[in-house]
């Protein structure tokens, strides 16, 4: 039985050993369990657990992230992030779309790199994406770009139940969707 082969994005300019050439492919191959996938890379190429660029197929979208950040790693070793909640949010549409005829659309609060705005663009006619934290929402825009997505609006702060203020808390490399305006946030 022949298995389906995903393509490998291998970063410009990057050369990689013997090792590392197979653990990028075996990376990709979503036969193998993330786990497995996953401990192949921290035994033959460590390095790319640390900072590595990419460029993958997001469920049909391009999806450039950083495998270092949780949810990029997420969209590169499984092809997105949640994708049950994304089937459900599709299953949804249709059986909106099926029951009514007004233009439907998608609210993403705290949008991050794109996962689901990008998904969701494909499915209703509008997306409004809340993202405060700057260097994830250059991230949302350039994924926008790349797909030539023109329904969606970014907008640069989050959203809560009063006007105000408030500072704002970065989250670590590990997780940036992790940022907070709670100062005790983990």
């Amino acid at each position: 039985m022949e298995r389906e082969v995903s393509s490998v994005f291998i970063p410009r300019a990057t050369h990689h050993s013997p090792l590392a050439t197979i653990a990028l492919s075996l990376s990709r191959q979503r036969w193998l369990p993330y786990k497995t996938r996953r401990s192949v890379i921290k035994k033959l190429h460590p390095a790319m657990l640390k900072d590595y660029a990419f460029e993958a197929d997001a469920l049909g979208l391009k999806f450039r992230g950083n495998i270092v950040n949780y949810i990029d790693r997420l969209v590169y070793f499984c092809g997105a992030h949640e994708k049950y909640m994304l089937f459900m949010l599709r299953d949804y549409v249709h059986a909106l779309k099926k029951k009514n005829s007004a233009p439907l659309v998608f609210v993403d609060v705290g949008a991050n790199a794109g996962n689901h705005t990008l998904f969701m663009s494909q499915l209703v006619e509008k997306v409004h994406a809340f993202e405060p934290f700057e260097r994830v929402r250059k991230q949302l825009q350039e994924n926008l770009a790349i797909n030539n997505i023109n329904n969606v609006t970014v907008h640069p702060f989050g959203l809560s139940n009063e006007d105000a203020t408030l500072p704002f808390y970065a989250a670590p490399d590990a997780n940036l969707g992790a940022a907070s305006f709670h100062s005790d946030h983990k």
